[in-house]
């Protein structure tokens, strides 16, 4: 007999996912065609990227970061947009839905790169979710690495006015540079 090990994380990132196949569910056409915080990527192209582990082989994967001359951001960018000219929103959400328990985690990243990926790539999406109470208070939660990360334009300029640092909670996030909207300190 097989002893099942409980692992917390794992079980953070189905609860994740689910919840997002549940907000994206009541989503019209209009509001999968909204804008993301990530620059250029709508609601559909973020569910393109957090989908495309399940649906792309690392050699897709690794020749479209050849062909973008090895910038991951650029590549993610090329197949996000293919990936929604070639699938429906009803088929993206498909993939999800069907892939809530799919073990994929990114490379060197384990399943906290994993929680990570789908807590970062889901926030940067309009919902019911809380993302615009994200964006008025100046938040931005594309990916650490990101390039094309937008931020609210009231609140900072361009990303060069904004600094990555991990929260006391271990999450990522952005926030401006600026005096008047500091980080937050920790209690």
């Amino acid at each position: 007999m097989t002893e099942s090990t409980f692992d917390p994380l794992f079980e953070a990132t189905v609860a994740e996912r689910r919840r997002l196949v549940g907000l994206l569910s009541e989503l019209t056409e209009e509001q999968w065609a909204h804008h993301s915080l990530c620059k250029g990527w709508r609601v559909r192209e973020v569910v393109a990227h957090i989908t495309a582990a399940y649906r792309l082989t690392p050699e897709t994967v690794m020749a479209g970061v050849a062909a973008a001359a090895g910038d991951w951001n650029a590549a993610c960018d090329v197949l996000a947009k293919r990936d929604t000219a070639q699938y429906s929103d009803a088929e993206l959400l498909a993939s999800l839905a069907e892939n809530v328990t799919h073990p994929w985690q990114p490379p060197g990243g384990g399943q906290a790169g994993a929680l990570s990926h789908d807590v970062i790539q889901a926030s940067t999406s309009p919902s019911r979710s809380g993302c615009h109470e994200l964006r008025s208070s100046g938040w931005n939660s594309c990916s650490p690495t990101s390039t094309r990360a937008a931020s609210p334009s009231s609140v900072w300029t361009s990303p060069a006015d904004a600094s990555w640092r991990e929260t006391a909670n271990g999450r990522w996030a952005t926030a401006p540079t600026s005096s008047k909207h500091p980080w937050p300190t920790s209690s």
